[in-house]
């Protein structure tokens, strides 16, 4: 009988188990969801980026900058 009730016992430990993980992925792909939705609305909030717009040109940086690295050995 000892046993029958071990038996019982891990197959109700095993769908707790189960059911809790299962309700933790459903946690985590509503937080990937929400985090999606930002995400888009972030990345439509972003101002077009248009390289011929004379405003862009203007705040471009000078060519040269970057070019050379100064080191000391």
């Amino acid at each position: 009988m000892a046993d029958i009730s071990a038996i019982a016992a891990t197959a109700s430990n095993m769908s707790m188990a189960q059911t809790k993980a299962e309700a933790e992925v459903a946690v985590l792909r509503r937080a990937l969801d929400a985090q999606e939705t930002q995400a888009a609305q972030l990345i439509e909030s972003l101002p077009d980026f248009n390289p011929a717009s004379p405003a862009t040109q203007a705040s471009a940086p000078d060519p040269r900058l970057g070019s050379l690295i100064d080191v000391r050995v």
